[in-house]
């Protein structure tokens, strides 16, 4: 039987076969591809649905809960690394260290982050002192929120804030067992 054509009967209802199988599969695409993507807000409202018991309320940010990466834009060799040490033994977690672009040069220090009202970026910036900039990043550099700090920078603000208040309070849920 070999190099027969199958039968007229079999080969229409394979083809037919074939077509609604089509039809189905584009069916569910197309209302897969165009379904809405789910509403953060609703999700958000949803998290903060729990029990008392699993509702944790943060108010504030501290020190501890923000990394930083600080990069060297001066010719001080060993600078990112030394304000670095200085962040964590401030209670900063670390990040990374390197030599900053050129295009990225300062004289002290620069704060770069997502977005200039970014809690986490003002309490770098406190650290830095009350006239730190703090600028929108445009490259992705390291972990957390970035810096870049010049020659003239000298040492941290001892009277800087440990922690700063959030503008709406962070809710989330854990689950207890």
């Amino acid at each position: 039987m070999t190099g027969e054509r199958p039968a007229p009967r079999v080969a229409a209802i394979t083809l037919i076969g074939a077509l609604v199988a089509f039809v189905v599969m584009a069916f569910w695409g197309i209302t897969a591809a165009t379904a809405p993507v789910a509403n953060t807000q609703q999700a958000a409202s949803n998290a903060t649905q729990c029990s008392d018991a699993e509702k944790t309320v943060k108010t504030h940010i501290k020190r501890n809960d923000v990394t930083v990466s600080v990069y060297n834009s001066g010719k001080r060799k060993g600078l990112a690394t030394s304000v670095l040490t200085k962040l964590e033994r401030g209670g900063f977690r670390p990040g990374a260290v390197g030599n900053a672009p050129a295009e990225l040069a300062t004289d002290v220090a620069v704060v770069y982050a997502e977005d200039t009202s970014s809690t986490s970026a003002k309490l770098v910036a406190a650290a830095f002192g009350p006239d730190t900039q703090i600028v929108v990043q445009n490259q992705d550099m390291g972990p957390g929120i970035n810096v870049v700090v010049g020659d003239q920078f000298k040492r941290l603000d001892p009277a800087a804030p440990r922690e700063l208040e959030l503008p709406e309070p962070i809710i989330t849920c854990v689950k207890v067992d």
